[in-house]
């Protein structure tokens, strides 16, 4: 205001004000603002005294220029001739002067009504006086939209006070008044000197609640009407705000008023201060949110409290039922000394230790767990129980981890270990269901597909509907049985599904996450033969793929080597491959690795390089006859399917095309067996190109003819893009031929997709009707869909059909995935 030319003078009131000592402060705030305002003559009488509010308002007419008085915290002033003084300023004060009031509430005998029904006064709330983001980042010089400060715009909330803060903060003056010893000063100059005793300390408790809850506040502070106690305190009015998307009875405490009632709080009461905090912990805990509660057991200054917590929550099961971010992130709350009292923890601990790559640390925390050895006998402790329990499944981790593979016998001895260990103790239902989820596993990785379904089943009848986690990593892997098997609908649906309750569950982890993009970014890449336009394929961590790091590490790993191949060349996919490598090496991840090396071998050569390729083949150790490349005993459907891959590659730049037919027709038989319909198809491209090499059109042909019949039920056309100019040969005498009209379709529309060199697929366009049932697609049923357009249910299905065929779509799922990874939806 004073760069406007504007007078501006401001006042702070308080209850001892009265009528002569507002008159007097009010001349001084004036005085400061910069207006000369006569002297009372020497030996001035009473008279005088009565007339020199008069005289300052002559001074302020007489300026000319438009003058502001502030006065703050008004509700303080409770003397009625100061209130009257007030008014007379409202409505006599001289036209140039405008009043700014902030109050909590008006003093009794303020006349404002008149003023705000003629319309020249305006009330504002709260909410309305707050800087605005734009207005804290001129204010701060660009801090809050340049960045430079994480959180600013969030922590300050427009409050004034916050804001001067941390502009002081910034400037760095060494004055102790600066930054938030400034905030500290004005909560204790103009906050806390309003409360009773009483206030002041619930408005602490409360502070130690983020956010504070109505029914959490009254249970932690035992006393009933807390929350609306603190709702009405007229000295927090303002900075507690409510919380977007939550209930009306939930708020949050401006940050930095809860920074500064924390300090005082373990300053002044530091007893209190703990114990306010395991109750806390306590509730929290009641209410199953375990990691915050395990926070406020570490700050109460109690780690049993928190050890307790996260045991009673079921330790290592955290895991299963929230996912491993949230059991790693509880156990940062544990110190050393209980890990050694407590070896159900200890156990947890090593799991974390082994999903982040430390096995050798996980080995020596095992080692040192009392307890573990078992006899065979019941047991009938509950402690022993559950630690026996916990002990087989973070071994089974460990072990799945290195080595996802095991054999009929292996598998025989496990299930015969977990009867043994439910005859001894009661394992619960979400164990149980963990147990069969490791069984699926170990069938699907063998191509034992039914066996792996009707585990996933069991396990969903273990859990019934309490749990969202497990089932959504089940659905991961149904889908991905589905995929191999050349069930496309099935698997995008159940993709679709895991992710869709993913979304839904605030507190799983981003594991599942990042290994759903990768499965379903290798569907997209079979059915395509490209996964999004732009996009580079990520390869995340074993680590934080979930309780299938194997496969999701293989699906990924596969899916960036083709893609760079196909963009950049060998070179630089072997190079991709090298860096992988030496990760998983020195995770101390053998199965990763040999998978790696199968890829490796099979990119030499695919480029020729058969040296080189039998180098690797050699070094890896991987299987060099027949049988023993279509073992499933000893090694996953995938490693099984790359060393196919790879030896029919090497066979034909060896031109040894009679082995090449040998090897193929004891594939056929394996996939046939197996029902595993990608490795057939991948199989079949590449005899076909085995044969065009040889010289064998008609044979080439007949595996063209047999690809195109299983590419009218999968939609996989991976095979042939790899062998693009292989396939566009044949495709053009196909076309030619006599093959069944349905497949003629599909075979026009597979080798348009192969004569574009880039394989993008074309540019979607959807109109807004289209575009408004997309949105929708993944939420509301068509009824709802037809309601909200006002269009018939048939109107609807229409559109949703023209949306599948403009998204080359399988279904409502498949239809939305497709729309976000060509960035039609939001992710």
């Amino acid at each position: 205001m004073m760069v406007d030319d504007v007078l501006a003078a401001w006042l702070c009131l308080d209850e001892q004000d009265d009528a002569e000592a507002l008159e007097d402060w009010l001349v001084r705030a004036f005085r400061h603002a910069g207006l000369t305002v006569p002297d009372d003559p020497p030996g001035a009488g009473e008279r005088n005294a009565r007339h020199r509010l008069w005289s300052l308002m002559e001074a302020v007419e007489a300026r000319r220029v438009p003058c502001v008085l502030a006065l703050d915290e008004l509700e303080r002033l409770s003397d009625r001739h100061a209130v009257a003084i007030v008014n007379l300023l409202l409505e006599r004060g001289p036209g140039n002067l405008k009043l700014a009031i902030a109050c909590r509430d008006l003093p009794d005998g303020l006349r404002v009504e008149n003023a705000l029904f003629l319309g020249e006064a305006e009330l504002l709330t709260v909410d309305q006086l707050r800087f605005t983001k734009a207005e804290a980042d001129a204010f701060l010089g660009g801090q809050v939209a340049d960045g430079g400060s994480p959180g600013t715009g969030e922590e300050l909330q427009g409050w004034p006070i916050a804001l001067d803060a941390r502009r002081r903060e910034a400037e760095g003056s060494g004055n102790p008044l600066a930054g938030r010893g400034l905030a500290r000063k004005w909560l204790d100059a103009r906050l806390w000197r309003s409360m009773t005793d009483a206030d002041r300390e619930l408005v602490l408790d409360a502070a130690l609640l983020d956010p504070i809850e109505s029914g959490l506040l009254d249970e932690v502070v035992d006393a009933r009407g807390s929350w609306q106690r603190l709702l009405t305190l007229p000295a927090v009015d303002g900075l507690l705000r409510a919380v977007p998307e939550s209930s009306p009875s939930v708020r949050r405490m401006h940050p930095l008023l809860r920074e500064c009632c924390i300090e005082r709080h373990c300053r002044l009461s530091p007893e209190r201060f703990c114990e306010i905090h395991r109750r806390i912990a306590r509730a929290l805990a009641r209410r199953g949110a375990v990691v915050a509660a395990m926070r406020h057991a570490s700050e109460g200054n109690d780690p049993d409290l928190a050890a307790t917590i996260l045991e009673d929550a079921g330790g290592v099961r955290l895991a299963i039922r929230e996912g491993h971010s949230r059991l790693e992130a509880a156990a940062r709350y544990l110190t050393p000394a209980v890990l050694d009292r407590y070896p159900r923890l200890a156990l947890a601990h090593c799991l974390i230790l082994t999903m982040t790559g430390r096995q050798e640390e996980a080995a020596r925390v095992y080692a040192r767990i009392d307890g573990l050895s078992g006899d065979g006998a019941r047991v009938d402790d509950v402690a022993q129980q559950e630690l026996l329990v916990d002990d087989l499944f973070v071994r089974g981790v460990g072990l799945m981890l290195r080595t996802p593979t095991w054999s009929a016998r292996e598998i025989k001895a496990l299930r015969a270990q977990l009867t043994d260990v439910a005859q001894r103790v009661e394992i619960d239902p979400v164990m149980r269901a963990m147990f069969e989820y490791g069984l699926c596993i170990l069938y699907a990785m063998r191509a034992e597909f039914d066996d792996a379904l009707e585990c996933a089943d069991r396990a969903r009848g273990a859990l019934g509907t309490r749990w969202s986690y497990l089932p959504m990593i089940l659905d991961y892997q149904v889908g991905a049985i589905a995929m191999v098997r050349g069930q496309v609908q099935d698997a995008a649906e159940w993709y679709g599904r895991a992710e869709h309750s993913l979304e839904a569950d605030d507190r799983s982890d981003l594991g599942p996450l990042k290994a759903g993009q990768c499965l379903f970014r290798e569907l997209e890449l079979e059915r395509q033969g490209v996964t999004v336009p732009g996009e580079t394929p990520v390869v995340p961590s074993p680590f934080e793929s979930g309780f299938s790091p194997f496969q999701v590490y293989a699906a990924a790993s596969a899916t960036l080597v083709e893609m760079t191949l196909r963009t950049q060349g060998p070179d630089a996919a072997l190079e991709a491959l090298r860096r992988m490598q030496d990760r998983t090496r020195r995770a101390d991840l053998p199965a990763i690795s040999r998978y790696l090396s199968i890829l490796q071998a099979s990119t030499l050569a695919g480029a020729g390089r058969i040296e080189e390729c039998e180098r690797v083949w050699r070094l890896a150790g991987l299987p060099r006859d027949d049988a023993a490349c279509l073992d499933l005993e000893g090694q996953t459907w995938r490693e099984m399917e790359a060393v196919a891959e790879a030896r029919l590659k090497l066979l034909r730049a060896r031109r040894d095309f009679e082995a090449a037919r040998t090897f193929y027709g004891a594939v056929t038989e394996r996939v046939a067996e197996r029902g595993l319909r990608r490795p057939q198809m991948r199989c079949l491209a590449l005899a076909m190109a085995i044969e065009v090499a040889a010289g064998d059109r008609h044979a080439a042909a007949a595996h063209l003819d047999e690809y195109m019949r299983l590419c009218a039920s999968t939609e996989y056309t991976l095979g042939l893009v790899r062998e693009r100019e292989v396939a566009l040969g044949l495709l053009d005498a196909y076309l030619e031929g006599d093959a069944d009209p349905a497949l003629v379709r599909l075979a026009t529309e597979v080798r348009s997709k192969l004569q574009d060199p880039d394989l993008r697929p074309a540019g979607v366009r959807l109109t807004a009707r289209q575009q408004f049932i997309l949105r929708r697609l993944h939420r509301q049923r068509d009824e709802d869909i037809a309601a909200a357009l006002g269009i018939t249910h048939a109107g609807v299905r229409y559109h949703v059909r023209k949306i599948f065929r403009a998204l080359n779509a399988r279904g409502r799922m498949d239809a939305v995935h497709r729309a976000r990874r060509l960035g039609l939806l939001p992710d």
